[in-house]
C-alpha cells in the first residue's frame, strides 16, 4: 500500500473516531404535541424540552430512550451508575464539557435552561 493511501486511510479512521455524536444547532421551540412524551404537560416545559433536545442531539449515540443502541454505539443511560458519576451536576458537566473518548461538549449548542432540561431528562432515564 502506498504512503498516500495509508495516510488517507489513517486520516479517515481518525475522523470517524474523533467525530463523536452529531452536534447541530439548537432545535426550534417545540410545537404543541411535537416530540412530546406521555408525561409532558405542555410544549415548552422542561420535560418536553429535555426530550426534544435528547432526540435531536443524543439518540444517534445513546439510542432511543438512552438504551445504548444508537448508530454510533454510545453507552446506555438506563443504568444506575455512569462512568463519570450519576449526580445531576456530574451529568450536567458531561453534557456541557464532554468526556474523553467520544462524548462531545454541547456548551456551544445549548443554553443553561436547555442544559438543565436535558440533564433532568437523562437523570429520569433509569428504569
Amino acid at each position: 500500500m502506498s504512503v498516500v493511501v495509508r495516510i488517507a486511510t489513517l486520516l479517515a479512521m481518525m475522523a470517524v473516531c474523533l467525530s463523536g455524536c452529531s452536534v447541530e444547532s439548537p432545535p426550534p421551540a417545540p410545537q404543541s404535541g411535537a416530540g412530546v412524551g406521555q408525561n409532558a404537560v405542555k410544549a415548552g416545559s422542561p420535560a418536553v424540552d429535555g426530550e426534544v433536545l435528547f432526540n435531536r442531539f443524543c439518540v444517534q449515540c445513546h439510542g432511543q430512550r438512552g438504551n445504548g443502541r444508537g448508530s454510533r454505539r454510545g453507552p446506555s443511560l438506563q443504568v444506575t451508575a455512569f462512568k463519570y458519576g450519576r449526580t445531576g451536576e456530574e451529568v450536567r458537566r458531561s453534557i456541557r464539557d464532554g468526556r474523553p473518548g467520544g462524548m462531545p461538549s454541547f456548551s456551544h449548542v445549548v443554553d443553561q435552561r436547555q442544559l438543565d432540561a436535558l440533564t433532568d431528562y437523562v437523570m429520569g432515564l433509569t428504569p
